[in-house]
């Protein structure tokens, strides 16, 4: 009877370390669930100094940390980092702004965005919805 315990033993751990082995070689995305927030470095994000392109900036930054994913991080010190540039474009914005998973350094977000004017808050909380969905699966709330 022990030996045969012994061989089911053997038999499940050698599955396990197989399917580990397996999972090695595949793109492992890790989410995080609960009251644990993901470290947000915004510290690679520059608005130019109009009132339209700090408020696209400053209603970005305060959506995404008001969804219950996010706190803020020192530079350098995320888990996720934003970077790129809000500037005028004729009556609007242009925001291009790329998210990266700083310990892979996998690329999550590269985008552009048009703000047309009169659609700075609405388009910041759009942009806010889409990373928190490519972060964390699931869809934002704030727009």
């Amino acid at each position: 009877m022990g030996r045969i315990g012994l061989g089911r033993w053997g038999a499940a751990l050698a599955l396990t370390l197989a399917g580990a082995t397996a999972a090695r070689a595949q793109d492992v995305r890790v989410r995080k669930t609960g009251g644990e927030k993901s470290a947000f470095d915004f510290s690679g994000l520059a608005a130019e100094a109009t009132p339209a392109a700090r408020e696209f900036a400053t209603v970005l930054r305060t959506s995404l940390l008001r969804s219950g994913w996010f706190a803020a991080a020192a530079p350098g010190r995320g888990e996720y980092r934003l970077t790129g540039a809000i500037a005028a474009r004729g009556d609007g914005l242009d925001a291009r702004l790329e998210l990266f998973e700083t310990g892979s350094a996998r690329r999550v977000l590269g985008k552009r965005y048009a703000v047309e004017p009169g659609s700075t808050r609405r388009r910041a909380h759009e942009v806010a919805d889409e990373i928190v969905r490519e972060t964390t699966g699931r869809p934002g709330f704030a727009a």
